[in-house]
């Protein structure tokens, strides 16, 4: 995280409020703890949990400088008393599920896919994520986003899916960045400290830049193709980018990849054919606009999807093919 450090809202449970985390500048007289703990935490000696924490512009008040509490984990890292995950690890195994959770992961992008995909994450045991988004929650996402309600509608979507996963995990550290990714902008973020990078953005140019990135890094990805206009989930499949078919958004990938020297990239994508919408969306002015019509079950079913290869692979321990030279 370099500079920065995660401030965590304090909450107990009988509180009302979402748990957030917000990337800050990191204190003065703050220190790094212990090796022990698998986090970013920052502690500081004179301050006690609750107490307001002065740092350049900015002042946290009513903060936990300690997320983590350490009878959470032992000496390896492992998670000891969290009984919430023992259904998983019965299934998988004790190592499988550290190496889940000892991983970071990023997700660009929180919308119908995207927002499957944290939920799975987090439910799985990662300990970490980071959340991309500019995007505020409105309410033509209720019929597909699992982070869309009307009590969220207005909210910054980062947000919301925050105090979504505080909800399921309070332990998890979740780190939002309230900012789309482009190439004109992606030398701010150093992909380098993730285990995993799951894209779900609508940007080819984003999506490009994320997998160019990664190939170059050796850092292992994942790209959502189009969900939309689709209607049957069980037609989706994961594949490199040069196995792909049917899906028009691959296609244009597919050929981008080739003119960009990027030689493998892991894609979510459907072998269903595009359903044209019956009645397409128009703007104020009565003109129609190029909007994909979208179900509760396709995007959500591909976010499922990317995370269940994003966990087998954690779980394995596979590492991705590293660039040659």
């Amino acid at each position: 995280m370099g500079e920065y450090a995660t401030i965590i809202h304090d909450f107990s449970p009988k509180e009302n409020h979402p748990q957030v985390d917000f990337l800050q500048k990191k204190p003065n007289g703050m220190k790094k703890t212990s090796a022990e703990q698998k986090s970013y935490d920052w502690e500081d000696e004179n301050s006690q949990a609750g107490g307001a924490v002065e740092s350049g512009n900015s002042i946290n008040s009513g903060f936990s400088l300690e997320p983590f509490p350490r009878m959470c984990y032992d000496k390896r890292g492992s998670v000891n008393n969290m009984e919430q995950f023992s259904r998983t690890i019965s299934l998988v195994g004790q190592s499988a599920f550290d190496r889940v959770h000892q991983a970071r992961v990023a997700v660009f992008g929180i919308g119908g896919v995207g927002g499957y995909v944290c939920e799975a994450l987090v439910r799985s045991g990662i300990a970490e994520i980071d959340l991309f988004d500019r995007d505020d929650v409105s309410i033509s996402n209720l019929n597909r986003q699992i982070i869309a309600l009307h009590s969220t509608i207005g909210q910054d979507k980062v947000d919301a899916m925050a105090a979504r996963l505080k909800d399921i995990n309070p332990h998890v550290r979740v780190n939002c960045r309230k900012m789309f990714y482009l190439p004109t902008n992606a030398d701010e973020i150093d992909l380098s400290v993730y285990d995993f990078v799951v894209d779900a953005v609508d940007t080819i140019a984003a999506k490009l830049e994320l997998a160019r990135r990664c190939e170059q890094g050796g850092i292992r990805f994942i790209s959502a193709m189009g969900a939309g206009n689709k209607l049957d989930p069980s037609c989706l499949r994961i594949a490199d980018i040069t196995k792909t078919s049917v899906c028009p958004l691959a296609r244009a990938i597919r050929v981008s990849c080739k003119k960009k020297g990027i030689r493998h990239m892991t894609v979510a994508y459907s072998l269903e054919p595009m359903h044209p919408p019956v009645q397409p969306i128009a703007e104020e002015s009565g003109r129609r606009k190029d909007i994909p019509g979208s179900t509760a079950f396709v995007p959500g079913a591909m976010g499922l999807l990317i995370a269940s290869h994003v966990v087998r692979t954690l779980m394995a321990g596979d590492e991705p093919a590293r660039p040659e030279g």
